[in-house]
């Protein structure tokens, strides 16, 4: 959480909801290292450059992690890479729409944050819904809310 505030340079978060995020399973890591140091040795003997690199940054991604927030400052999302650290923070004014979705089964909502074209997905739990459309209210009266309907 100290990650969190350090990236949005705030010592005081009043609203924070921290997103549910997958994590990577052991034997996903292992593959992607084990992948990762077959193309080096396969770069190696092969005497490719390019493959070196390309053997580094499979092993540097089983690493990463990354964390899905919002505050009074907007979407965050927050990417640790271990050598160095990346926070993606989308405004309350750039964002132009929020669509959420029930997944009833395991108890948590799925939203689908807009700027413009795009689209972020960020996973909470369902008791979070209502203060989350109550910031997202509070901080910006223009944003489309509206839940997505998939019974259509």
């Amino acid at each position: 959480m100290d990650r969190v505030i350090a990236a949005n340079q705030s010592g005081n978060v009043a609203h924070l909801f921290s997103g549910i995020v997958r994590k990577k399973k052991p034997i996903v890591k292992i593959g992607g290292v084990i992948i990762g140091t077959l193309i080096l040795f396969a770069s190696s003997y092969y005497r490719i450059v390019l493959s070196n690199v390309l053997g580094l940054l499979v092993i540097w991604a089983v690493f990463l992690e990354k964390e899905n927030i919002l505050n009074d400052k907007g979407a965050l999302i927050y990417y640790d890479m271990k050598l160095t650290n990346y926070a993606d923070l989308w405004t309350w004014d750039e964002i132009t729409s929020l669509h959420w979705e029930k997944q009833e089964k395991q108890g948590l909502v799925r939203l689908h944050i807009g700027k413009g074209p795009m689209t972020r997905l960020f996973t909470f739990k369902e008791q979070d819904l209502t203060g989350i459309l109550a910031l997202v209210k509070r901080m910006n009266s223009r944003i489309i809310i509206a839940e997505v309907d998939r019974k259509r």
